[in-house]
């Protein structure tokens, strides 16, 4: 095996290298830094300027905000005096805040997303991890809504429905102000 000089290591330790040309921490860190570099100057060169924020984020974030104050909403509205609520596909019940606000058409149907009609009070258990109880679910909106609710809702899922920021946001102005006269109207729903 060959022996290193002295002056060979002390050159390699300059450059930031090991024994066997292995980078440190730090030159490795740099090396990455680089590459990064690198990277961004090829997406340039490929797709014209920078990558800006897109528009979907902050529409994602208004659709978020909506589905919030829209699920609370209906969440109050399915539950009695006291904040319990029963699920509407089966007999159990709790308090409000521990349920979810189950949809009978998917979620994916942006159509029907925030049709009150089409979203009702749901335990965790049937909503999550049943499937929602579609069958269930379509009998209680019979029930709740009158016959032929049901495909109304189905025939309006179909339909092609393209919200902008300002509609979520009005969505979830409209609900929060909803929400804030349940609580004054009743506020037994919001104690513990």
């Amino acid at each position: 095996m060959r022996s290193i000089s002295k002056s060979r290591i002390d050159k390699l330790a300059k450059e930031g290298r090991g024994l066997r040309g292995t980078f440190t921490a730090k030159t490795m860190s740099e090396v990455i830094t680089a590459q990064q570099a690198r990277d961004a100057e090829v997406r340039e060169a490929l797709f014209g300027k920078k990558a800006e924020k897109s528009k979907k984020t902050d529409r994602q974030k208004a659709k978020a905000a909506a589905w919030k104050a829209f699920s609370e909403f209906i969440r109050l509205r399915d539950s009695d005096e006291f904040g319990r609520l029963q699920c509407v596909t089966c007999p159990r019940s709790g308090p409000w805040r521990s349920m979810d606000a189950g949809h009978f058409i998917t979620r994916a149907k942006e159509s029907t997303l925030f049709d009150e009609r089409n979203v009702h009070g749901q335990c965790k258990g049937c909503n999550r991890f049943q499937g929602g109880k579609f069958l269930e679910h379509e009998r209680a909106i019979e029930r709740i809504h009158g016959a032929g609710t049901a495909q109304i809702l189905k025939d309006k899922a179909v339909k092609e429905c393209k919200r902008t920021v300002d509609d979520y946001q009005f969505i979830a102005d409209t609900y929060k102000t909803l929400v804030e006269q349940i609580k004054e109207l009743s506020p037994n729903k919001f104690k513990p």
